[in-house]
Protein backbone atom coordinates (compact mmCIF):
# COMPACT_ATOMS: atom_id res chain seq x y z
CA UNK A 1 0.00 0.00 0.00
CA UNK A 2 2.82 2.41 0.83
CA UNK A 3 4.47 1.96 -2.58
CA UNK A 4 1.21 2.67 -4.42
CA UNK A 5 0.65 5.79 -2.34
CA UNK A 6 4.16 7.06 -3.10
CA UNK A 7 3.70 6.32 -6.80
CA UNK A 8 0.47 8.32 -6.76
CA UNK A 9 2.21 11.24 -5.02
CA UNK A 10 5.01 11.12 -7.60
CA UNK A 11 2.45 11.20 -10.42
CA UNK A 12 0.72 14.22 -8.85
CA UNK A 13 4.03 16.05 -8.43
CA UNK A 14 5.09 15.25 -11.99
CA UNK A 15 1.82 16.67 -13.31
CA UNK A 16 2.25 19.78 -11.16
CA UNK A 17 5.75 20.25 -12.59
CA UNK A 18 4.46 19.85 -16.15
CA UNK A 19 1.71 22.40 -15.46
CA UNK A 20 4.23 24.89 -14.04
CA UNK A 21 6.55 24.43 -17.02
CA UNK A 22 3.67 25.06 -19.43
CA UNK A 23 2.67 28.14 -17.44
CA UNK A 24 6.25 29.43 -17.54
CA UNK A 25 6.46 28.86 -21.30
CA UNK A 26 3.23 30.82 -21.80
CA UNK A 27 4.50 33.69 -19.67
CA UNK A 28 7.77 33.80 -21.59
CA UNK A 29 5.85 33.96 -24.88
CA UNK A 30 4.02 37.01 -23.56
CA UNK A 31 7.21 38.61 -22.25
CA UNK A 32 9.03 38.02 -25.53
CA UNK A 33 6.20 39.34 -27.67
CA UNK A 34 6.93 42.50 -29.64
CA UNK A 35 6.31 45.58 -27.54
CA UNK A 36 7.02 47.96 -30.39
CA UNK A 37 7.41 47.20 -34.05
CA UNK A 38 11.16 46.53 -33.85
CA UNK A 39 11.98 46.24 -30.13
CA UNK A 40 11.62 43.11 -28.05
CA UNK A 41 11.93 42.71 -24.31
CA UNK A 42 12.95 39.13 -23.63
CA UNK A 43 14.39 37.76 -20.37
CA UNK A 44 16.77 35.50 -22.30
CA UNK A 45 18.57 38.38 -23.97
CA UNK A 46 21.12 40.61 -22.28
CA UNK A 47 19.28 43.71 -23.46
CA UNK A 48 16.34 44.73 -25.57
CA UNK A 49 17.29 45.35 -29.13
CA UNK A 50 16.02 45.57 -32.65
CA UNK A 51 14.57 42.50 -34.24
CA UNK A 52 17.11 40.82 -36.50
CA UNK A 53 16.36 38.63 -39.47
Amino acid sequence: MQVEQLEQEVAVLQQALIDKQEQEASMLQVLCAPVFSSVYFCPNSARAGPKSY
